[in-house]
């Protein structure tokens, strides 16, 4: 039966719903106050004032509502400032937090809608796909969320590589959004999609447009992206009239008494004087950071720019040696003083760049630089409670951060190979813990349905094995590790089929191809990957020197 009049079935339906809200202990004080209104206050007064209690009511019910709303918007806020900070794990909490709670259903839409990014943040599409799918149904509901929903759609083609489907997305969003911040991203995403694309001067125009759109209404937390991708990007065209103009612009801009707003303007100078090879505007970005940004840190900010420096001026030859004994000595008195993620932060820095130092000098004068290696990896191994602890205590769907973790016990691992016990020269039993170590990482991103981060730790663990693989081969067949790395091989060449067109994967290409010669000298597959990769025309000057020599390798052993 259908009910005539303003209230049909489905309006009924609603009314009845509210008693979830009304009887919940979010709105708890609003039904108290209604009941109150009705049983007290209005029986003692004449009913020529009942008119005047029901605007009284009706003020105080919608002040009430607002304070209910606002909580909900606070807490959201509260979690958004504590994702630019970088700290998923609490803002995962928040979000909880928050679904355990009666919500409105825009409040949920909303709350979803940044679930659903922080998925995607960490990693972990399977939970995202999920997630937007369900999305999908009542996004026109809520006009007003249509723009974010749309940024993360162009996410969500991206992943299942639909392309042209992501920019038409972007598109929609740039053309018909009137709020800033969603026109910039826009613009910003089209630009880096055409720039993954190849088509650079499209990509260049995004960026400016982008860039006039943050300059109407400049936000410090958008500098660091635009303007660095708008510098690289006149770089790679020569317009370096421009380029100065936007540095010039760029310096204005930012709060001088902001140490994190010019640390990442001295950093953006440092990577475009680098693009063109200018060692005079790379001295004066490192200037920047001595004369203007040091005295806005407290001390033990102080070395952690330090430290970061130093591989800066390990790559341009600028005073390295010099440095390193300053800032090691310093590191050395303060190494209790920072936190887990710094400390761990630090011995990564530390590590690449004194593995560089050993490699380029020869013994004996080398032997300076291996003993700040051991110390730094007896530093290491002492952390390894507190990195599984971490781990222990990082909820799964967290696939980003749970591979941080796992990525530090693998740091650890090679540390402890790297310094073997004495009268130990290899122990198989510590690469197969490495290998382990891996393992899970590539079943966390097979888990997450994240198939290019899957991609990166199969050649990750190949990688590995392949550093022992000559002084391991007879060990290795014991073990059953050929079958292992011939699994590994077969998931790799069946995922980069579906992905290597893509820029991004093309590095690894020349690894594979690699791999299957050097694993099972299998010419027929390494020639298909390495024409493959020709057919791109990449200069090898953009990978890392062992990517060349392995290039180099295959196509002598493939003639």
């Amino acid at each position: 039966m259908i009910i005539r009049g303003s209230l049909n079935i489905e309006s009924l339906e609603k009314i009845y719903n509210l008693r979830f809200y009304l009887f919940s202990i979010r709105f708890f004080p609003l039904f108290f106050f209604t009941i109150l209104i009705f049983v007290y206050i209005i029986p003692n007064y004449s009913f020529l004032n009942i008119y005047v209690l029901y605007n009284i009511f009706a003020i105080l019910v919608a002040w009430l509502f607002s304070l209910i709303w606002v909580r909900f918007k606070m807490k959201l806020k509260y979690a958004n400032n504590l994702y630019d900070d970088g700290q998923v794990t609490e803002v995962y909490k928040i979000y909880n937090e928050l679904q355990s709670e009666t919500l409105w259903p825009k409040e949920r839409f909303v709350l979803d809608l940044n679930r659903a990014k922080l998925f995607y943040d960490v990693g972990n599409y399977k939970r995202f796909i999920e997630l937007l799918d369900t999305l999908s149904i009542d996004v026109k509901k809520y006009p007003k969320q249509e723009s974010f929903y749309g940024i993360l759609k162009a996410f969500y083609f991206e992943i299942k590589n639909e392309w042209s489907n992501a920019k038409i997305e972007l598109e929609n969003i740039y053309e018909s959004t009137n709020k800033y911040h969603y026109k910039f991203q826009a613009s910003n995403n089209i630009a880096r999609i055409e720039r993954f694309l190849g088509n650079e001067v499209s990509a260049k125009s995004y960026y400016e447009k982008a860039y006039e759109i943050l300059k109407q209404k400049p936000n410090a937390k958008y500098f660091p992206i635009v303007i660095h991708n708008l510098l690289i990007a006149y770089a790679r065209s020569k317009k370096t009239q421009e380029a100065d103009n936007l540095l010039n612009d760029y310096f204005e801009l930012v709060d001088k008494k902001d140490s994190k707003q010019m640390i990442e303007y001295a950093n953006d100078m440092t990577h475009y004087a680098r693009e063109i090879q200018d060692k005079e505007l790379l001295q004066k970005s490192y200037k920047i950071v001595e004369e203007s940004i040091i005295k806005l840190l407290k001390n033990e900010q102080k070395i952690v720019l330090e430290i970061y420096e130093l591989r800066m001026r390990y790559n341009d030859n600028l005073d390295f040696e010099k440095y390193f004994s300053i800032t090691f000595e310093k590191i050395k008195a303060k190494k209790e003083e920072f936190s887990l993620v710094e400390k761990l932060n630090i011995l990564r820095e530390l590590r690449h760049i004194l593995i560089q130092k050993i490699k380029t000098t020869s013994y004996p004068n080398n032997i300076e630089w291996i003993g700040y290696f051991e110390w730094c990896t007896n530093w290491n191994i002492s952390l390894k409670i507190e990195i599984e602890t971490s781990l222990k205590y990082t909820e799964s769907s967290l696939s980003d951060v749970r591979v941080f973790w796992i990525g530090q016990l693998v740091e650890l691992q090679k540390a402890k190979m790297a310094f073997p016990k004495m009268g130990e020269y290899f122990n198989i039993a510590d690469l197969k813990q490495l290998i382990a170590y891996i393992d899970e990482m590539i079943s966390i991103w097979a888990a997450s349905e994240n198939d290019i981060r899957e991609i990166i730790q199969i050649i990750h663990v190949l990688d590995e094995i392949y550093s022992y693989y000559e002084q391991t081969k007879d060990l290795l067949i014991v073990e059953n590790f050929n079958e292992k790395i011939s699994n590994y091989l077969k998931i790799a060449d069946i995922l980069l089929e579906k992905y290597w067109q893509r820029p991004d994967v093309s590095e690894f290409l020349i690894s594979i191809a690699f791999f299957y010669l050097c694993y099972q000298n299998n010419k027929e597959v390494a020639i298909k990957w390495i024409d493959r990769f020709d057919s791109k025309q990449i200069s090898l000057s953009h990978y890392a020197q062992f990517i060349s020599i392995w290039y180099k390798e295959v196509k002598k052993l493939t003639k």
